[in-house]
């Protein structure tokens, strides 16, 4: 198990703002199919309000005018009309349940949830198995710039992702293994912009990664949370100020972020070597 207790405290600030300064701070997560259906609703919780909304101004309207028209002439109630108060009051429900993050259809969704944990290290990621065998451990190492996933496979491969505070929302909630922070997808979390080319209800809701902390480090670590949230609005004001943000920061962030591999024999990866990439190219399509 990864260190899950606060490190000494340093004197860096880059994220952007006055951080409290208890980073490095690295901790697993072991995540299983249960808790990663809340972690996909705390993703996409902005995106379904936005859905239910539209639904609610649609369908309450309708189905009121149809009450209101079968109920002032009953000598013309059709089994049309009947049917029109039942589809409006069905997107009308719909509408609340979407409000609520509920009714999200899992299994249509196996391929893209399938690609998240063979990302993050689940054993035997081809093998035949069911959505609630879906399960996977990585190691997530909190600094003043970001966050950095690490994933050791099975043949030795292991990736480090690093990313800016900025790519999450600083948005975030409980669920039922801790807090996640929702990461921004940007154009994805738009209602129009998937009505108008994208199905909006199939739409991937996976296109960028959120940020999770397990209960039991929020329980050893009660700072981390609230210092996660105050680094990435504080690293987003830097980042995109009125007056085009930080080159100096913004420097840092580009200079760390990426992902690292390291092979098998635990050297990094060089990024400039042909034989180093074709390495790596093998070892992840086994």
């Amino acid at each position: 198990m990864a260190d899950q207790t606060t490190p000494a405290p340093s004197t860096n600030t880059s994220a952007g703002g006055d951080q409290s300064g208890h980073t490095p701070l690295t901790y697993r997560v072991e995540m299983t199919m249960a808790w990663f259906r809340d972690v996909y609703k705390q993703q996409n919780m902005a995106y379904y309000r936005k859905m239910g909304i539209f639904c609610l101004v649609f369908g309450i309207p309708l189905t009121l005018v149809s009450l209101y028209i079968l109920i002032s002439d009953p000598s013309e109630t059709t089994l049309e009309s009947i049917g029109a108060i039942a589809l409006f009051g069905a997107l009308s429900v719909m509408g609340v349940m979407m409000m609520q993050g509920k009714g999200i259809m899992m299994r249509t969704r196996k391929g893209e949830l399938s690609s998240f944990f063979a990302t993050h290290g689940m054993p035997d990621p081809h093998g035949p198995y069911s959505l609630e065998d879906l399960h996977c451990e990585y190691d997530v190492t909190v600094r003043d710039l970001g966050f950095e996933e690490a994933v050791t496979f099975e043949n030795g491969l292991k990736l480090v992702t690093k990313q800016p505070w900025v790519v999450l929302t600083g948005k975030g909630g409980e669920a039922q293994g801790g807090y996640t922070f929702a990461a921004n997808d940007g154009k994805n979390s738009s209602l129009w912009y998937n009505m108008l080319g994208i199905n909006a209800l199939i739409r991937e809701g996976l296109e960028s990664t959120p940020l999770v902390v397990p209960r039991a480090v929020e329980n050893q670590n009660p700072w981390l949370v609230a210092w996660i949230s105050n680094a990435i609005e504080s690293q987003r004001i830097a980042v995109k100020g009125k007056d085009g943000g930080s080159d100096q920061l913004k420097e840092k962030i580009s200079a760390w972020a990426g992902v690292d591999a390291y092979l098998p024999d635990g050297r990094k990866a060089d990024p400039t070597s042909s034989k180093d990439s074709e390495e790596v190219k093998r070892l992840l399509e086994e």
